[in-house]
């Protein structure tokens, strides 16, 4: 329940009014406030921004492995595939540059795809140089290179892997600050309630959060993977399983790691291993928005860790958890005005360290007008 003071100040109508805390409403919301610096701009947030869906992700900063480009490069042409890969580069960068490396953890330590089978390896590595060849342009020269000392990384079984140089590993939790105390510079309001309902009417949008209700002339819905609550779109909920190991002494390698199509992945955080996926071993069971882990995943994902990851080697698990991505049957985001005082700005597929930066701020651009 609205404090008095919160109460006043709710009654009182917002230009725009951004649904979703995360990295997508966050862009949408200081996109918005540079923009236009006198208009009023609300953001809002079921709970605390330290819990939100983009500080459960594992920290990712990754634009696509090979197996994945060659997968949208042989459903899409080739001028759509090299939008794909531009949006999600150019969307990084944002990120990047907005939110500044430093204060986001970011180190560009490159982004593997391990292969545990040869023929699979051999057919990705003969695609090198057309994919390099192909993206030049767009993010820089030699993109994926073959990695010839695999053996460094003392994973077992592992009969090949490629490296994307320029993806690497960021903390979630710094980006989300960071990120919220630009918007707090820039007079962005935040405000911890859940939207109830969303009701547009002729002059205005009311979004009701309980007892109370906020009012907006444009209202910005980025909550991913938890869109069909507002919005009639394609876009489904999907579950993300991780677990975190405790320190292993001697670790031995950092870096991003994609394995099985990227169904799984994982990453060093300091001398930690940290290992998430296995959403392919119960599609309908993982198309939900709880946020309970499940103990067919998370035994996969031991099991992978002790037989590939780090084996022969003792390891304790730290802590588990779970976080909701909103995915579709087609991996381009659906940012438009949904009617004339509603835009989405959902489906991001799981590329939300990517892509969240430029769908929030195209979407800022259609609620400023």
């Amino acid at each position: 329940m609205f404090s008095y003071w919160e109460k006043r100040e709710s009654e009182r109508p917002f230009d725009i009014l951004i649904i979703g805390g995360g990295i997508t409403g966050y862009s949408a919301a200081i996109e918005c406030k540079m923009y236009r610096p006198d208009i009023r701009v609300g953001l809002l947030e079921k709970s605390n921004f330290e819990t939100t869906a983009s500080t459960k992700n594992a920290g990712f900063a990754c634009f696509g492995s090979i197996t994945e480009m060659l997968g949208d490069l042989k459903r899409l042409s080739e001028d759509d595939f090299c939008d794909l890969v531009r949006n999600r580069w150019e969307g990084l960068r944002l990120l990047r540059q907005r939110a500044g490396d430093q204060h986001m953890r970011f180190n560009e330590c490159g982004g593997y795809e391990v292969f545990r089978s040869k023929e699979e390896y051999e057919k990705a590595a003969s695609s090198i140089a057309k994919l390099n060849n192909l993206l030049r342009s767009i993010v820089g020269p030699e993109i994926f290179r073959d990695v010839i000392d695999q053996g460094n990384f003392q994973f077992e079984g592992v009969h090949g892997m490629i490296v994307n140089r320029y993806e690497g590993q960021l903390d979630p939790a710094r980006m989300m600050a960071r990120l919220r105390q630009l918007a707090r510079g820039l007079d962005v309001e935040y405000y911890t309630a859940e939207a109830m309902n969303v009701e547009e009417r002729i002059y205005d949008v009311k979004v009701n959060v309980g007892q109370n209700d906020l009012i907006a002339s444009q209202v910005v819905i980025a909550v991913n993977g938890l869109a069909s609550k507002f919005l009639d779109l394609d876009v489904k909920p999907a579950r993300a399983q991780v677990l975190i190991t405790e320190p292993i002494e001697e670790l031995g390698w950092q870096g991003t790691f994609h394995y099985d199509e990227g169904y799984y992945y994982f990453r060093n955080v300091g001398e930690r291993v940290l290992l998430g996926g296995g959403r392919n071993l119960d599609f309908a069971g993982e198309e939900t928005t709880s946020l309970d882990t499940t103990s067919t995943i998370q035994v996969a994902l031991e099991k992978l860790l002790s037989e590939v990851i780090i084996p022969n080697r003792e390891f304790k698990i730290d802590r588990r958890w779970a976080g909701t991505m909103g995915v579709g049957p087609v991996k381009e985001p659906i940012v438009k005005h949904v009617s004339e005082r509603v835009i989405s700005a959902v489906r991001l597929g799981g590329m939300g360290v990517a892509i969240g930066s430029l769908v929030g701020s195209r979407a800022a651009h259609l609620a400023v007008g």
